[in-house]
């Protein structure tokens, strides 16, 4: 049997936010500043709802010099009540 997910939420929102992931073994860093999410109309009625992210990225692998990256998307997601379309 397959289970769906009925989902609706007005908005979800991360403003100045910082996230961190390191993995030690293969010596590789990558930290998200000055994090920004927006989403709104969040559902999964195959209805699209648009996601904006903007992001400083600092990517570090190995021995290699850390790279600087600014991140910026603007875009519109559409997900099923079963979670198997993300389109």
């Amino acid at each position: 049997s397959t289970s769906s997910l009925d989902l609706n939420i007005n908005k979800i929102s991360l403003s100045n936010s910082h996230l961190l992931y390191q993995d030690e073994s293969a010596k590789s860093r990558i930290e998200l500043n000055d994090l920004d999410l927006q989403l709104s109309d969040v559902n999964t009625k195959n209805q699209v709802f648009p996601l904006q992210f903007a992001a400083l990225a600092n990517i570090q692998s190995g021995g290699d010099p850390a790279m600087s990256v600014k991140l910026d998307l603007a875009n519109k997601l559409q997900i099923d009540e079963n979670l198997d379309a993300l389109k």
